[in-house]
């Protein structure tokens, strides 16, 4: 909770009946962000970002498809927000 708390996206509140809430409304908060926060920018495998460290970068046949799937996660995580979890999941809820 303090990598979120330093990442701007909870806020501690004190007391007995203390605890974190979210900073921004759960609509304005994407799992890309929480992700991020928690494990950092770097992309799936380290190669994709830095190839000068990887003798077969230049041959690779997996770098690709190893680029294009960290874009994809990117773009899908960016995609959901915290509200639109939390509504899948009572929908789910109300279906069981």
């Amino acid at each position: 909770m303090l990598i979120l708390k330093r990442k701007g996206l909870v806020i501690p509140s004190r007391g007995p009946r203390g605890g974190y809430s979210l900073a921004r409304h759960p609509a304005d908060i994407s799992l890309s962000e929480v992700f991020i926060a928690l494990e950092g920018s770097e992309p799936l495998v380290c190669c994709t970002n830095c190839p000068r460290d990887c003798p077969y970068s230049e041959y690779c046949t997996s770098r690709d498809l190893l680029e294009f799937l960290d874009e994809a996660m990117v773009t899908a995580l960016s995609s959901v927000t915290l509200e639109s979890m939390a509504k899948r999941q009572a929908l789910k809820l109300e279906k069981s």
